[in-house]
């Protein structure tokens, strides 16, 4: 059996300067992402939108604190979900990404989109024996 792999990687904007949760606390990083252009029903055009909030602890948090709103950066780490119950007694979820690595990509702006054809997936669908259920 196969261990459970949690890893995510995604490329995005900042949306606010780094932020430093205390002394010891983590570094907070809110990301945009945005996904494929598509046309909407009244004919024009729309683009995926994904927010995504990322953090990062010790050394890497001490090296990043300097990214700025707009800098376009990568960020690959383990995906952690909480929940809590707010004061309205309503159970709220949420998710962030636990970063393990970083790269700065750009800064001020993210870089133009490639041409379609440089970024064309490669995935390979898995064998029908290989999935477990």
């Amino acid at each position: 059996m196969h261990e459970p792999v949690n890893s995510l990687s995604i490329n995005g904007t900042l949306q606010e300067d780094a932020i430093r949760r205390g002394d010891s606390g983590p570094l907070s990083l809110n990301i945009l992402y945005l996904g494929e252009e598509f046309e909407k029903r009244d004919g024009s055009t729309g683009q995926d939108r994904l927010y995504v909030k990322a953090i990062c602890w010790g050394d890497m948090r001490d090296e990043f604190e300097h990214l700025k709103e707009g800098d376009f950066i990568g960020v690959e780490g383990k995906v952690q979900f909480n929940g809590y119950t707010n004061a309205d007694g309503v159970d709220v979820k949420s998710w962030q990404l636990v970063a393990r690595d970083i790269q700065v990509l750009g800064k001020g702006e993210a870089p133009e989109p490639r041409a379609q054809e440089q970024t064309a997936s490669t995935f390979t669908p898995a064998d029908d024996d290989d999935i477990p259920f």
